[in-house]
């Protein structure tokens, strides 16, 4: 199975009521959803829920890493040592 493309997707969540834990009170949240899909027609979904006041990860941060990190895996990419990754 190799990776055959990949989606971040930036959301705004917006809450009913405000939602408060720890020192945040948050009445949106700026989520990332994550969609991967492989050659053989599997499809993967995921989500990110950054909180910066925790993480210090941003949903652009959380939008940058996937481009970066699961794009390399795709399978015509190809790492900078050569290798490829993700791949049987």
């Amino acid at each position: 199975m190799k990776i055959q493309s990949e989606a971040a997707i930036p959301i705004a969540a917006s809450f009913k009521s405000t939602f408060r834990f720890g020192t945040p009170d948050r009445s949106n949240s700026p989520n990332v959803v994550v969609v991967i899909r492989s050659d053989d027609g599997a499809v993967g979904y995921g989500e990110a829920c950054p909180v910066p006041a925790f993480t210090s990860e941003t949903q652009k941060s959380i939008v940058e890493l996937v481009e970066e990190r699961v794009a390399a895996c795709s399978p015509d990419a190809t790492l900078s040592t050569g290798s490829r990754c993700c791949t049987t």
